[in-house]
């Protein structure tokens, strides 16, 4: 089935944003922790760094689907996204013990997410 309506362009913009993201992780692990202020020490970077590895093929995989305008993928990729950015949002909630700007970070990711599910379902 054929994706229609803003759907693939949302699915073009989310993919940049989260290359994004993972490629500041892997070139600058320090400042990506400093924005998600997480206290972690150059022990800490190669995380960061598979972090961002995992953003840049989350990246490759939602803009393949774009491209392809392919409805099912992206339904099933906005899906899991959700439940990807949600469970980082949690796991940073349980770490800080609070409502955090890291923890709003990881929401409004959940949140485009969810975005592009509405505008895949119901074009």
């Amino acid at each position: 089935m054929i994706a229609h309506g803003i759907a693939p362009g949302l699915g073009w913009v989310l993919a940049a944003c989260t290359a994004a993201i993972g490629l500041l992780a892997m070139i600058a692990p320090r400042k990506l922790a400093e924005l998600y202020g997480l206290p972690i020490g150059a022990r800490g970077f190669p995380f960061v760094r598979a972090t961002g590895l995992r953003d840049i093929v989350v990246a490759g995989i939602l803009a393949a689907a774009a491209m392809r305008r392919d409805r099912p993928e992206l339904i099933v990729i906005a899906i899991l996204g959700v439940v990807l950015a949600l469970g980082d949002a949690v796991i940073v909630a349980l770490e800080m013990r609070r409502f955090s700007q890291p923890m709003l970070a990881h929401l409004t990711g959940a949140l485009a997410f969810v975005v592009l599910l509405e505008s895949t379902l119901w074009p």
